[in-house]
């Protein structure tokens, strides 16, 4: 089950798949909040927006997926989202 951080962070993301249809994004969200119950699997919106849930930790993950153009991390707090 996602957490009420993930499910926003994939609205944001639908978002994104209006404002820049012709782009193709490939996402994969990492961490450890997201439930092992749904590990590997991918959700899509449009065809031009996939989203692939892994849980664990992204130092460890990150070896099984193919090289990023971008890594973003964020840190999901009750006040404040961080971005680095």
């Amino acid at each position: 089950m996602l957490n009420l951080n993930a499910l926003v962070a994939l609205r944001a993301l639908q978002e994104l798949n209006v404002l820049l249809p012709s782009v193709v994004l490939d996402v994969h969200m990492i961490g450890p909040n997201i439930s092992s119950l749904v590990d590997g699997q991918v959700l899509r919106s449009r065809s031009s927006l996939t989203v692939t849930l892994h849980h664990g930790l992204y130092h460890v993950v990150h070896s099984q997926l193919l090289a990023p153009d971008i890594v973003i991390g964020m840190h999901f707090s009750p006040l404040t989202v961080y971005v680095f």
